[in-house]
């Protein structure tokens, strides 16, 4: 499959929170765009108390789902720091002094901690890339397209209840998981993409941007 296939909502981040695919543009709070902030071109800032990019009609009903994104962490709220959270049904988070990094999904009744990195991630750009599989119960978490952890629930995510918006930075509704450092180049399929892929779209660190062209980091690094 390509890369594009399934791909529902990519934010660049250059200079705005606009989707690059769809219609689902984001709201910002307090960020900063500049290239000090990117990965890859521009990317956004925030400050760690009250930054956030939130999108409203993003999830559906997704049997499955995707979420890759570039982060550089440098504080935490006082529970953790959100990388982001969709629909209040999955979250990528850091959730000690340490960083590590956690996922999260919502059976709708309570949250559900599918792994734990146990190693410091350090600070600096890290590709964070999660794998909820609803129809086989799988969930995983990438690091760098390393793969940090999995586990199979028998318990299917259900899709009522829970926040409607998804938050880029923060919890939707705990303001206790504010994030502070820089993210970019977020894309989020309905699909559970392969370790290959996770690995071209990590690209040797130098990260891929949408449309997934080969050498667009390179053409990136030349404008």
């Amino acid at each position: 499959m390509e890369l594009t296939d399934n791909l529902i909502s990519y934010y660049k981040l250059d200079g705005n929170s606009n989707d690059s695919v769809g219609s689902n543009n984001g709201a910002d709070t307090s960020v900063t765009y500049s290239t000090a902030n990117g990965k890859i071109g521009q990317g956004a800032g925030f400050n760690g108390t009250s930054s956030q990019i939130q999108i409203s009609g993003l999830l559906g009903s997704l049997p499955t789902i995707t979420i890759s994104v570039w982060a550089n962490i440098t504080s935490k709220g006082l529970n953790g720091a959100e990388i982001i959270n969709i629909g209040d049904y999955f979250a990528i988070r850091a959730n000690d002094a340490t960083y590590k990094t956690t996922m999260f999904y919502h059976t709708g009744s309570s949250w559900v901690n599918v792994t734990t990195n146990t190693n410091y991630i350090g600070t600096g750009f890290h590709l964070f890339t999660a794998v909820f599989d609803n129809i086989n119960h799988t969930q995983s978490i990438y690091v760098d397209a390393v793969l940090k952890g999995s586990g199979i629930d028998t318990n299917s995510i259900n899709y009522t209840g829970g926040a409607s918006n998804t938050t880029i930075g923060r919890h939707p509704v705990d303001t206790s998981y504010f994030m502070g450092g820089s993210v970019d180049e977020i894309g989020i399929w309905s699909r559970a993409l392969s370790q290959a892929e996770i690995t071209q779209l990590y690209n040797g660190g130098a990260g891929l941007s949408y449309p997934f062209l080969s050498g667009a980091s390179f053409l990136y690094s030349m404008i």
